[in-house]
């Protein structure tokens, strides 16, 4: 609205006020958009480099639309993953990186964690669209699929070492899912546990045993849609 393209969206510059309203910060690369809707740009942050960038200079807004999709997807994966993918790439040669951002294996658009929603991923994968012509055309219209967005998502995500923890908490139950590796075999245990009585249980369905921790995940994906 501002007819500003900011050009380095990414976590560390979008700041939380004391309201919890998401700022953005950092205007050192922003530019207003000239008449034909576009600016040129030189400098950008690698780890957030647009497909675009190996074909031209011009950027428009379709470029900050990608920044946004990088950062929902850091949001929703976490730091440790994204930068895991990139510090796998980073050591390439320029050829190299450069196919390897064009055929979008970075981030990889397949992979995000189970208890994210297929609903999300389709908006993030949306915005990062290697065709800028396939990405939304505006904010506007991504917050309007993000506000339909009706999937359970109130589990909480900790990864320490090779366990990853789930938990969501309501007024009476937590409930604890985890997923760790066992001597090579991938374990999943739940457990709930009545806040008031302190007394644990075991959630059946949860305890589970996998070849590998791809298998769980997509079995987890099914698990997680919904409250335990």
């Amino acid at each position: 609205t501002k007819k500003i393209l900011h050009l380095d969206i990414k976590p560390t510059n979008i700041l939380i006020d004391n309201s919890g309203k998401a700022v953005i910060t950092d205007f050192g690369l922003s530019k207003y958009l000239r008449t034909d809707d576009s600016v040129i740009q030189k400098k950008a942050y690698i780890p957030h480099v647009v497909p675009e960038m190996f074909s031209t200079e011009e950027r428009t807004v379709l470029t900050d639309i990608y920044g946004v999709g990088l950062t929902l997807y850091r949001m929703v994966n976490g730091e440790e993953n994204f930068k895991e993918q990139y510090d796998e790439i980073s050591t390439s040669n320029s050829i190299d990186f450069k196919n390897i951002i064009l055929s979008g294996k970075f981030p990889d658009r397949k992979s995000y964690l189970p208890h994210v929603p297929q609903s999300i991923r389709k908006i993030i994968n949306k915005a990062l669209n290697i065709d800028p012509t396939k990405r939304y055309f505006n904010v506007l219209s991504l917050l309007n699929d993000l506000s339909k967005v009706n999937s359970f998502l109130e589990w909480k995500f900790i990864k320490t070492g090779n366990d990853y923890i789930w938990i969501y908490e309501n007024t009476n139950v937590i409930y604890t899912i985890r997923l760790f590796d066992n001597s090579g075999t991938v374990k999943l245990e739940g457990f709930k546990e009545n806040i008031l009585t302190n007394k644990r249980q075991r959630i059946n369905k949860f305890f589970k045993e996998y070849d590998n921790l791809q298998n769980a995940f997509h079995d987890l994906s099914k698990i997680l849609k919904e409250k335990p």
